[in-house]
């Protein structure tokens, strides 16, 4: 996708799309608020993206902080995503 408006940022996209201008590739996670809520329509829902892969590398003792990092990511993961973009 080319465009006038270019940038890396997921949540500055959503932005750009909500005030009207023009369309975006988003990742499920931050379009759902909006398309649930109409705010935000689906144009192209044939289109599915590739799925994420997440990679989380640990020793054998692994911290606290790290452990809930990693149980927070494994059950968020596992939640259906809502294929494709908006």
């Amino acid at each position: 996708m080319t465009g006038d408006i270019v940038t890396d940022s997921a949540a500055a996209r959503l932005a750009f799309v909500l005030a009207g201008e023009g369309i975006a590739r988003l990742p499920a996670y931050d379009a759902a608020p909006a398309l649930t809520s109409g705010e935000l329509v689906r144009v192209v829902p044939e289109v599915q993206t590739a799925p994420l892969e997440v990679f989380l590398v640990h020793g054998k003792r692994i911290g606290p902080s790290a452990r809930l990092l990693r149980d927070f990511l494994l059950s968020s993961l596992q939640e259906p995503m809502l294929g494709g973009a908006a």
